[in-house]
């Protein structure tokens, strides 16, 4: 992780949170929004499983559904697909049939079709496994679904409010189900009433399957081991696999992709990010080179992560917003990482990579190795001790770090980087060496809840220092001159 890698993670979180309040405000409800769209959505993939097999099922997608959901269904206007799907279009509901009795498109009442689905049926020799070629090769992105043996595919075409399902039945037909959302839905309470309604509503035949969905994927080897439910491509030669207690398993051999950040929408595009609130641990298998830019990026419920000696290189933002993590896992043998009591550091011990956010302890002495701090964000440490050896710290390094009151940056330290305490909304006094050259934007906590800096230096120095204008909170803190407060004392 070079210098560009750090310089781009630094930009990258200026991005995210260089907002004002408003454009903050108005991000988090249109996400919430935007989550509930993604998430009405799967519980049609709950609707359809629980309709095909009448066994217990170890595993829940009910994990995802983080607010209740309206299930009442409006039988009044029912479409039948084929042999095996049945479906209830809200009355007031506009339904075209097209091309034939097996395609239908339906749209809701208001402005711009605010929600629309398309649901479908056609005859097709191809396979699912050659569906899920093609989407690959098209850049979509498309996994495997799995529970209780019934493999489907699931596809977003790389849009925020789009969710399409895809199953084939006994008689060769692709059946499937597609829902397009204007980001305007997050206007109308109706139109998700009426989504969740449609849901709700969807019945699929049991003897209509056809029995590739059982078979093992000539694409995926993975996604017909035991107890996985999910599963795809995160690389030309390396796949994923969730299993049904929430671990994530990245397989195979060569690199890894890059995930990216969506600064659009202000939201990272893995292949598992619908699952991110059921992921709780991430293995990562002997033969993968590399972990991708932004791969397990607000995958918040994660809480281990292993890391094998194939894995010479990290991605930047590859953990960020991994706020639950409690600790790393890196094999003896790693060329290049290794662990200390949980904690990411490279082989040689002297760049601290990642201090794991639900690591317990209040208290933290960094290591007189370590030269190099890259990330505390969102560690509950009330106090962290630095050697004389750190010379350089990450931006952002302690931002969301909310137990902080103290902190004493280490003396060889020459550049305070942007956002370096940025939501650290608990700390009260700074210690700054005498050595800070340039100070850069945000460094102190948003809110003006900074009261004090301590300066090493006289005010003469102090004036000397390169101080981005953007440090309004740093500006309102009380300063004290340490070396003239000596030279006074002395004096007296």
């Amino acid at each position: 992780m070079g210098e560009n890698g750090e310089e781009m993670k630094m930009l990258d979180m200026k991005s995210v949170k260089c907002e004002t309040s408003y454009r903050k405000n108005q991000r988090k409800f249109f996400a919430n929004m935007q989550k509930r769209f993604i998430t009405a959505s799967i519980v049609i993939l709950m609707v359809i499983c629980s309709s095909l097999s009448s066994g217990a099922d170890e595993f829940s997608l009910m994990d995802l559904i983080s607010e209740p959901v309206n299930q009442t269904v409006d039988e009044s206007k029912r479409i039948t697909i084929g042999d095996s799907l049945s479906v209830s279009i809200p009355t007031d509901w506009k339904t075209k049939s097209l091309d034939n009795s097996d395609q239908y498109y339906c749209s809701g009442d208001g402005i711009r079709n605010l929600l629309s689905v398309y649901i479908f049926s056609f005859e097709s020799e191809t396979s699912l496994d050659s569906w899920y070629q093609y989407y690959v090769s098209q850049g979509i992105r498309c996994s495997w679904l799995k529970i209780n043996g019934f493999k489907m595919l699931i596809t977003d075409d790389n849009e925020p409010y789009k969710l399409e399902l895809m199953y084939k039945d006994q008689k060769g037909f692709i059946v499937g189900i597609r829902f397009h959302a204007s980001s305007l839905i997050m206007e109308s309470e109706k139109i998700l009433t009426d989504m969740n309604s449609i849901i709700y509503s969807i019945e699929v035949a049991d003897n209509t399957l056809e029995s590739e969905n059982k078979v093992t994927s000539n694409v995926n080897p993975y996604i017909d081991l035991p107890n996985t439910v999910a599963g795809g491509l995160a690389g030309s030669s390396i796949h994923w696999v969730l299993t049904n207690d929430g671990t994530l398993s990245i397989l195979g051999s060569g690199k890894m992709d890059d995930c990216e950040w969506d600064y659009r929408n202000q939201k990272v595009i893995q292949p598992w990010e619908m699952y991110h609130d059921i992921i709780r641990a991430i293995i990562i298998e002997e033969g993968v080179n590399n972990i991708g830019e932004c791969a397990f990026r607000e995958c918040s419920k994660i809480e281990i992560i292993t890391i094998p000696a194939s894995v010479t290189d990290i991605g930047w933002c590859a953990f960020t917003g991994c706020n639950s993590l409690k600790e790393f896992v890196v094999a003896q043998n790693n060329p290049s990482f290794s662990t200390t009591d949980g904690i990411l550091f490279d082989k040689s011990g002297k760049t601290l990579i990642k201090y794991p956010a639900e690591k317990e302890g209040s208290k933290y002495d960094v290591p007189d190795t370590v030269e190099i701090i890259m990330d505390f964000s969102y560690c509950h440490l009330k106090e962290i001790v630095f050697p004389d050896s750190v010379t350089s710290i990450n931006g952002s390094a302690f931002s969301g770090c909310d137990d902080l009151e103290d902190i004493v940056l280490p003396k060889n330290l020459e550049v305070l980087d942007r956002y370096l305490f940025w939501s650290a909304e608990s700390l009260r006094s700074m210690t700054i060496p005498k050595n800070v050259k340039r100070i850069s934007q945000y460094v102190a906590p948003a809110y003006n809840t900074l009261n004090d800096i301590y300066y090493e230096g006289s005010e003469e120095d102090w004036n000397r220092i390169e101080i981005d204008p953007d440090n309004r909170e740093l500006f309102k803190a009380n300063i004290h001159f340490l070396a003239n407060e000596a030279v006074s004392a002395y004096l007296r």
